[in-house]
């Protein structure tokens, strides 16, 4: 009853209500077991994924691990841009038959030489 004033108490107890704490699911649910488990105690709405369910166990181990490295490598990026003081935006991009970076960047704006400066405002 933590944070639940006492005209509302006194409603719930007269109604006969039950209150109890839920945990509810942050994502929507990949699967129809999951949607159907989840609305027992949240509404929601399933949507399979394009591709279907197969498109999203269709990865092996080591192509996620693949991925997660090259995810790994863009935050590092983006982590030195916001270290230079620009937007923490990080990019890879990875060759899809070999599987590895072939470019990367952060972000970069008003530092390329044809890019404006940003304008400074006028002295008080």
């Amino acid at each position: 009853w933590e944070g639940v004033g006492e005209g509302d108490r006194e409603a719930v107890e007269r109604l006969s209500l039950e209150v109890r704490s839920e945990r509810v699911p942050s994502f929507p649910p990949n699967t129809r077991e999951q949607f159907d488990d989840w609305c027992k105690t949240w509404p929601l709405n399933f949507r399979p994924p394009q591709g279907g369910i197969k498109a999203l166990n269709s990865f092996t181990p080591p192509e996620l691990a693949a991925m997660r490295g090259h995810m790994s490598e863009a935050l590092s990026l983006a982590r030195r841009a916001h270290a230079a003081g620009r937007g923490a935006v990080g990019c890879v991009i990875v060759d899809p038959l070999m599987g590895h970076v072939v470019a990367g960047a952060h972000e970069e704006t008003h530092s390329a030489p044809f890019c404006a400066p940003p304008p400074t405002p006028p002295p008080p």
